[in-house]
């Protein structure tokens, strides 16, 4: 039989097993164990919860931000109302880099939002009323706050959501981030808005200081296609009019370094550990591969998902599973590598002789077709450029390449804006889903049945620099933004 313990000793163990405790000092001068805190929980995402405080927590190029400082500066000396265009691509750090800025130059940073996800708007006034008359009084009150918060606005007249004035001290920015749908260049919501920023950089210079206005831009090519609606782009928002007026300036965000993504990377899991007490951090190869996709709020997401689950990991091996399930999807040029390449599995089954060709089999492709559309990581469309753009190299005769090239011909007949260009407005998604695989099969199966095996990638006559094995992004997609500026300036 055990013994029972005396209330004593139970009372001595529990005495050391706090005191083996580590504790920090609270706000009030109290000890609390670490880990704990008397703040109710922070249950934000971690983009948010762990932003950078200052320009030094910034993941973003020195250079770029001294771009902007100096555009505000310049803007806040002048007396028209000017516009900057920060476009780039998602997760390179371009709100952030002018809300840091603007707290340390002590700027109210008035952001539009649509009063549509806001708040039930009582009076009936249309948006671009409301756009127009947050501009209208950004311009001519530099002094002024605009109201625009879901908080603010709920069982206000509407006039309140865009421009109910309280006096501040300081100098004002005006913020958008929000944009009109830009599927059709001739809609009225466009129009307006397009309209609306004609009229601010056009207005007349102030007395006081300028209210300037900054838009941010994330370019997105959803198709390969450059007429696609889906693509959204300074272009296709402003058009060639604003593109090119004096007041409206252009700053080119690239996506972040590795460098830069791997050291905010873990400063946000210091800010974490200080909050929650975990003591189990990532290796510096989970946090390399995390840094890899020049998106550093993608990367910062992926972060949190798997320090939340990292209580049933053991090793570094199996955070790398989860991330490479999760960012499953190959790289354009990878792609393109293993369909030129042409790799081949050995024959199980001996070839018969040489005096009977005719039942001579290919051997069997490595590549499982639909695996690699499922893990394409790209549109169609762009994938099937790369094939044009790449296979002349591995075809060692000209009856493969002039084979490949109908193979490709083929699989560009068969999308949707080729099988039915009379009539692309009934054109349904299922339809042109359907018709990208199709398009999709007959190109790659075209390729892998036409290219000799084992392919050997010879550089042409007189390029004696010329690396035969690089793959090159397709040059018709590198030109489609100034294509279609050319072709609007036509139109």
């Amino acid at each position: 039989l055990r013994k029972r313990k005396l209330p004593s000793q139970q009372a001595s163990e529990t005495d050391a097993s706090v005191a083996s405790r580590k504790f920090r000092k609270t706000s009030g001068g109290r000890r609390t164990p670490f880990g704990q805190t008397d703040t109710p929980e922070d249950r934000r995402p971690w983009v948010n919860r762990f932003a950078p405080a200052d320009l030094s927590e910034l993941a973003v190029h020195k250079r770029k931000v001294q771009e902007v400082r100096q555009w505000l500066d310049i803007a806040y000396r002048n007396k028209r109302q000017k516009v900057l265009v920060l476009k780039g691509p998602a997760g390179s750090g371009k709100t952030t880099t002018v809300k840091l800025l603007a707290a340390e130059m002590g700027v109210n940073v008035l952001e539009w939002r649509d009063p549509v996800n806001t708040c039930q708007l009582v009076k009936e006034e249309s948006f671009s009323e409301q756009f127009e008359d947050f501009l209208r009084r950004g311009a001519t009150s530099p002094g002024l706050t605009l109201c625009n918060s879901a908080e603010n606005c709920s069982g206000k007249p509407a006039e309140d959501l865009s421009g109910s004035p309280a006096e501040v001290q300081g100098r004002n920015l005006l913020l958008i981030e929000e944009f009109p749908d830009i599927s059709s260049r001739t809609s009225n919501y466009l129009q307006s808005f397009r309209s609306a920023i004609q009229q601010y950089v056009s207005a007349l210079p102030v007395q006081s200081s300028p209210t300037p206005l900054v838009m941010v831009i994330s370019e997105v090519l959803l198709s390969g296609n450059t007429a696609a609606s889906d693509s959204f782009t300074m272009h296709r928002l402003l058009g060639p009019e604003l593109m090119h007026h004096p007041y409206i300036n252009t700053i080119e965000f690239n996506p972040v370094a590795k460098t830069y993504i791997g050291k905010a990377l873990e400063l946000v899991i210091s800010k974490e550990a200080q909050q929650s007490g975990r003591r189990k951090s990532l290796g510096q190869v989970v946090i390399k591969h995390l840094a890899e996709g020049g998106d550093i709020r993608s990367a910062v997401s992926s972060l949190e998902l798997v320090c939340g689950r990292s209580d049933v990991f053991k090793t570094s091996k199996e955070v790398l599973a989860l991330i490479n399930h999760r960012e499953a999807s190959l790289g354009i040029f990878h792609a393109i590598g293993k369909v030129v390449h042409n790799k081949r599995t050995e024959a199980s089954v001996a070839q018969p002789p040489s005096y009977l060709p005719q039942h001579r089999r290919p051997l069997a492709s490595e590549i499982d077709i639909d695996s690699l559309i499922d893990g394409l990581g790209t549109d169609t469309t762009t994938f099937i450029a790369g094939l044009h753009e790449n296979h002349v190299l591995s075809a060692s005769s000209v009856l493969e390449s002039e084979n490949c090239s109908t193979a490709l011909s083929d699989a560009d007949f068969l999308t949707a804006e080729r099988s039915n260009p009379w009539n692309r407005a009934t054109v349904t998604v299922g339809e042109t889903l359907r018709q990208e695989v199709l398009s999709f099969h007959v190109a790659v199966r075209g390729l892998l049945f036409n290219l000799p095996y084992p392919v050997k990638r010879i550089a042409p006559k007189g390029s004696a620099h010329f690396d035969p094995n690089r793959i090159f992004y397709p040059s018709s997609l590198q030109i489609w933004k100034k294509e279609e500026e050319i072709s609007a300036a036509v139109d």
